[in-house]
């Protein structure tokens, strides 16, 4: 959160090769780069899938040439702008658990679900992993100078799921999520709104 953790690879640093898979009901992209991880050269392959019929994307990654005998930690940092925080409706969530309002900092151990909600514009993130995953989460915010003096301004929260890592007998390791977005909420609101206006 405070930029401050040692970046061991150099995936952040470079660009990816893109590649776009299509058919009439399901769309991917698939991007890939070799990176250097200290002595060793990895190979990263990230897929985001959408099918026509859900509104819900798969995500995978698949990490190649992982040393034998050693345990990596991985992450990818995820940014939900549009979701405000420190307000009670505004949340993330396991089941029916709240576990903190969405500017919190929280350290998650190793679960395989994590939902963000914000009950105001009645919507709802959930995602689902293949694997338990452990996660981070903090606030983006911003300083601005306002007629006050300095403030903080919300600019969006962090999801990171990391995971510790060692490659099987192929030197290969790969995670699977679905990001599952739910207006359920929302739409029930436009259609009642429609309703009393008639």
């Amino acid at each position: 959160m405070q930029g401050k953790a040692q970046e061991l690879g150099d995936f952040v640093e470079g660009s990816y090769e893109a590649r776009l898979r299509r058919n009439p009901d399901r769309v991917q992209a698939q991007l890939t780069r070799e990176g250097q991880v200290g002595a060793h050269r990895i190979r990263i392959t990230k897929g985001v899938t959408l099918d026509a019929e859900r509104s819900q994307l798969e995500i995978t990654y698949l990490l190649e040439n992982l040393p034998a005998n050693e345990t990596l930690h991985f992450a990818t940092e995820l940014n939900f702008a549009g979701l405000p925080s420190g307000a009670d409706d505004r949340y993330y969530f396991q089941g029916s658990h709240r576990l903190g309002q969405l500017g919190s900092q929280l350290e998650i151990q190793p679960t395989q679900e994590l939902g963000l909600a914000d009950e105001w514009l009645g919507l709802a993130l959930q995602m689902n992993f293949n694997q338990p995953t452990a996660f981070w989460t903090y606030p983006v915010e911003t300083v601005s100078q306002s007629e006050g003096g300095f403030e903080l301004v919300h600019q969006s929260v962090v999801v990171l799921p990391h995971w510790k890592v060692r490659g099987d007998e192929q030197g290969r390791w790969s995670v699977t999520w679905w990001l599952d977005v739910d207006t359920r909420m929302a739409e029930s609101r436009m259609e009642s709104s429609a309703a009393a206006a008639h």
